[in-house]
């Protein structure tokens, strides 16, 4: 019996907030949507460029869906995932349910070059550098606690026990 995909899961536009992108910006885009769940590489469906600012994925099968998207970083920007939604809700923390024949048109996908970091100095008692640690930054929003979540980082301190955690979002 075959399985009832999905017509696809377009996305339009692609936003950009904090200044104009380079003209390369788009073609350094990558947007997947994974089933939620799932443990395999091979189920995430990436997205391919069907116009200027439209990105498209096919082949869905109906369920629950995490949207990722990212830009690969140039010199002279950066750019990090600030939001997405598709069918009026947000598709990066929670999952977007798509169902069969469904199709998606009026979902957005928003990148900003404004990211919120935390940062500091970790000691120990005698105020000396404690680098035998890791530091886990995470939401105090228990749906958000999964893997990959953007909410969620862990990083070391460096050998004078500087550390600083990048690319959050707000919250």
């Amino acid at each position: 019996m075959a399985l009832p995909y999905h017509r696809g899961f377009v996305i339009a536009p692609i936003t950009f907030d904090g200044g104009d992108p380079a003209a390369d910006t788009l073609s350094r885009l990558q947007i997947a949507l994974r089933p939620e769940g799932s443990p395999t590489v091979t189920s995430v469906r990436s997205g391919e460029v069907v116009a200027p600012g439209r990105f498209r994925v096919a082949g869905l099968v109906p369920g629950a869906y995490r949207l990722t998207a990212s830009i690969a970083p140039a010199a002279a920007e950066s750019w990090i995932l600030a939001s997405a939604t598709g069918g009026g809700r947000e598709a990066i923390d929670v999952p977007v349910e798509i169902a069969a024949g469904e199709n998606i048109t009026d979902a957005v996908i928003t990148f900003t070059r404004t990211s919120q970091e935390v940062s500091g100095v970790l000691q120990n008692a005698l105020g000396l550098p404690a680098t035998d640690y890791t530091l886990l930054v995470f939401s105090t929003d228990a749906n958000h606690w999964r893997t990959g979540a953007r909410r969620t980082q862990i990083t070391r301190p460096g050998t004078d026990g500087r550390f600083i955690v990048r690319g959050l979002p707000p919250g």
